[in-house]
């Protein structure tokens, strides 16, 4: 993300931006989320901050976690052949 863009709230946070035209005219396209790893010593925990976009405007801010629930062992992923 660009320092100019919009969306710009939070440099050192990764941004979700669910208003991508593929979305459509679903209701999701207005999310903005914002996702912190709050430890640096828990790569499975993250705090996220929820925005709607409604024009210039970012609204109503929420508050959420992720965590997973069980590492994955093994290999993450696949390669296309």
């Amino acid at each position: 993300m660009r320092p100019e863009e919009r969306d710009n709230l939070y440099p050192h946070a990764i941004l979700m931006n669910c208003g991508l035209p593929r979305n459509g005219l679903h209701p999701v396209r207005m999310l903005r989320d914002y996702l912190v790893q709050p430890d640096p010593d828990n790569p499975d925990l993250y705090l996220g901050k929820s925005y709607f976009a409604v024009g210039p405007l970012r609204l109503a801010p929420t508050f959420f976690l992720l965590e997973r629930y069980k590492r994955i062992e093994g290999e993450v992923g696949f390669q296309l052949d």
